[in-house]
C-alpha cells in the first residue's frame, strides 16, 4: 500500500468513524457554534447530514478508485472466486459419489452418463474432480473420476474411469457455495483488513447518513 492510499484510507477510516460516533451518541447539533476563532452560524440537522454525506462519498471515491485499491480489489475478488469454486467442488464431489453407487441423479446431480463404468462386484468407490473443470454458476457440467474398487471370484482390481456428470445447485447449497466464502472474509482472512474495514466502516457511515437526513426530511 503506498503512501497516498494510505492516507486516503486513513481519512476515510477517521470521517467515517466520526459519523457512526455522532450516531451513536446521538450528538445534538446547535444551530450556533464555534471553532476556535471562527462562528458558525444556522447550523441545522440537515445541513448537517447531508455535509456529513458529501465528504464520506468524495473520500470513498478517493479511495476507491486509487490503483492501489483496484489491485487489492481485483486480489480479493480472485481469491473469493476460487473459495466460491472450492465450495462446489466439495458439494458436486460428495453428490457425484452416491450418484455413481446408486447410478442415478441425487442430491445436486441431475443427470449422470455411466457408459464407459464397470460395476460388477463394487466393493467401494471414491470421486475426485479437478478445480479447473468449474465455473461459478448454479448449473454446470463437469467429468468427474470414479476409482473403483471391485472385487471378484479370483482378485481385486482397481478401475479409474470419467464419468460426466450434470449438476444444478438447489438454494440450500448456493447459500452455503456463498456463505462459507463471505464467513471466511468477514473474519479477515488472508490479510484484507486494510482493504475491508475501511469499505465496512465507510458503507455504515453513509448509511446513518442517508437514514439522518431522510428522518429530518420527513419531520
Amino acid at each position: 500500500m503506498d503512501d497516498s492510499q494510505d492516507k486516503v484510507r486513513r481519512n476515510l477510516v477517521v470521517a467515517s468513524s466520526l459519523v457512526l460516533l455522532a450516531q451513536i451518541l446521538n450528538i445534538e447539533i446547535k444551530e450556533d457554534a464555534s471553532i476556535g476563532i471562527f462562528a458558525i452560524r444556522n447550523v441545522t440537522d440537515d445541513m448537517f447530514w447531508v455535509l456529513a454525506c458529501a465528504v464520506l462519498f468524495y473520500l470513498f471515491q478517493r479511495y476507491w478508485f486509487d490503483d492501489a485499491t483496484a489491485m487489492q480489489s481485483k486480489r480479493l475478488t480472485d481469491d473469493f472466486k476460487n473459495w466460491m469454486l472450492k465450495q462446489i467442488r466439495w458439494i458436486v464431489q460428495r453428490h457425484a459419489k452416491e450418484a455413481v453407487i446408486r447410478k442415478g441423479p441425487y442430491g445436486c446431480i441431475s443427470k449422470i452418463f455411466l457408459d464407459n463404468v464397470l460395476f460388477d462386484g463394487v466393493v467401494e468407490v471414491s470421486v475426485s474432480i479437478p478445480v479447473t473443470e468449474f465455473a461459478v454458476s448454479r448449473i454446470g457440467t463437469c467429468n468427474v473420476n470414479v476409482s473403483i474398487h471391485s472385487q471378484t471370484a479370483d482378485r481385486n482390481t482397481v478401475a479409474i474411469r470419467s464419468v460426466v456428470v450434470e449438476y444444478r445447485l438447489g438454494l440450500i447449497d448456493s447459500l452455503f457455495v456463498i456463505c462459507l466464502p463471505l464467513t471466511r472474509l468477514a473474519v479477515f482472512s488472508k490479510g484484507y483488513v486494510d482493504f475491508v474495514l475501511p469499505l465496512m466502516l465507510w458503507f455504515s457511515a453513509f448509511i446513518c447518513c442517508i437514514a439522518r437526513v431522510y428522518v429530518v426530511l420527513r419531520q
